[in-house]
Parts: structure tokens; C-alpha cells; sequence
């Protein structure tokens, strides 16, 4: 009985494992959800509004002002120190909330949110030939070239050396 119990849990265990191996590889190779652009910025009104009606709408309102902020304040998400508290700052919301509205819209984190704009702005750099080596990876907000390797690779499915070396072929 005892060896049977032993066997039993090595073999529940080991399931689990592989269970998570294929979770784990199935879920870095789902689709990324694509930047949308938000012409106008919801008025704290309609977002309170839509708050007493439907939390699926007040999450995409509230995801739409902070999509809005984003887009036309460039400057402050290229900067590499820029993260999830800055945000929270800026858009008026708190790190729950924020987070919420990231996840409503399929993004895992805050952080894979704000990746996703630098690694946009880093793909933008590299086919307009605005930056000339890897290590200028800090103009689109990354702190080191190893960042904006593990962030592309995660975002992108490729590595960003390979996606470089693509680009400059063309």
C-alpha cells in the first residue's frame, strides 16, 4: 500500500507538470490583443454612468481613457522608468482598477500593457531605420537590450534579434 500511495502521488505530480508545460506554451503563443486608437477620451460621466449598468462597459470605457492617455502622451511611456504607478498617476485610477480594465481588454498586466506600446514604438524605430544598433532600444522606453529581448519574444513570438535581422535585409 505504501509504494501504490507513493506511486500515486509521483504520478499526480508529474501529470500536473505537463498539464502546466502545455498550459504554459499554449498561452505565450495566444494572440496579442492589437492598440486600438480612441479618437476622444470618455468623460468621467459616461464612465460612471455605464458603472451602475453594465461593469463590462465601464471597463471598456475606463480602457479607452487610459488607451487615449497613452496615445498622446509618448513621451512619458518612452521614458524607461515609466510603469504601472506613473500610469495610475496620470489617468486618476488606482492599481485594482487599472489592472481590471488591462485584463477586461486581454492583457495579462499593466506591464505586458505598457510593453506593448514600446515594443509598437521599437518596431517603428527598427523598419523607419531610426536606430542603428540594439542598444538604442532605450528610445522606445526600455531600460536594456535584455528587457526588450525577453518583451519581444514574449509580445511577439519571435526574438527581437531575428525580427532585426529581417528588417535589415529589406
Amino acid at each position: 500500500p505504501t509504494v501504490l500511495m507513493i506511486y500515486v502521488i509521483i504520478f499526480t505530480l508529474l501529470n500536473i507538470y505537463l498539464a502546466f508545460r502545455t498550459l504554459e506554451n499554449i498561452a505565450i503563443h495566444l494572440p496579442q490583443p492589437a492598440l486600438i486608437e480612441v479618437e476622444e477620451e470618455p468623460t468621467e460621466d459616461i464612465v460612471e454612468k455605464a458603472e451602475k449598468e453594465d461593469f463590462n462597459e465601464a471597463n471598456l470605457l475606463r480602457f479607452k481613457r487610459i488607451e487615449f492617455w497613452m496615445q498622446n502622451h509618448k513621451e512619458e511611456w518612452t521614458n524607461n522608468t515609466f510603469g504601472r504607478d506613473r500610469l495610475c498617476e496620470a489617468v486618476g485610477y488606482n492599481r485594482h482598477l487599472i489592472l481590471q480594465c488591462v485584463r477586461s481588454q486581454d492583457y495579462n498586466n499593466v506591464h505586458d500593457y505598457i510593453n506593448r506600446y514600446r515594443i509598437e514604438e521599437l518596431k517603428y524605430l527598427i523598419s523607419k531605420g531610426k536606430i542603428s544598433t540594439l542598444g538604442e532600444v532605450v528610445d522606445a522606453g526600455f531600460g536594456t537590450v535584455q528587457t526588450a529581448r525577453s518583451c519581444f519574444l514574449k509580445l511577439e513570438g519571435i526574438t527581437l534579434d531575428e525580427y532585426w535581422n529581417q528588417k535589415k535585409i529589406m
